[in-house]
């Protein structure tokens, strides 16, 4: 688990800098209206991050997925971050970046209280597959 920081202490440095919890949130094709799986880290992406797509994805040692707008190269202090945060460095997949899309009101729920179900359509728990 994280050495550096507490599990809350890593939440809240991510919310500072404009991350979302993403956790069993589920995307939307944008080619039909089906949902896909919802979202759940990979057991090779705990402690990696990610970037694709104007997306860029914090998955920390526990499974929890966090998402926020990519906007060109992270500063100096997202960058520090993302080191404390993801020792395993590069290598987590982006969602919402290959033709997938999410409902604006779940990221706004999200936003307002990380581990919000999205009126139980969306399990905020992390189970790494």
């Amino acid at each position: 688990m994280l050495s550096t920081m507490t599990i809350k202490d890593s939440r809240n440095e991510l919310k500072r800098i404009g991350f979302f919890h993403a956790t069993g949130l589920i995307p939307f094709s944008a080619e039909s209206d089906k949902g896909c799986s919802p979202l759940q880290a990979h057991r090779h992406e705990l402690g990696c991050w990610g970037y694709n797509n104007y997306w860029i994805i914090v998955v920390l040692e526990d499974g929890e997925i966090w998402l926020r707008a990519y906007t060109g190269k992270p500063d100096n202090e997202t960058r520090n971050i993302l080191r404390r945060l993801c020792p395993r460095g590069q290598g987590a997949s982006v969602p919402f970046s290959t033709h997938e899309i999410i409902y604006h009101y779940h990221v706004a729920l999200r936003i307002a209280n990380p581990h919000d179900n999205c009126d139980g359509c969306a399990d905020p728990t992390p189970r790494p597959q």
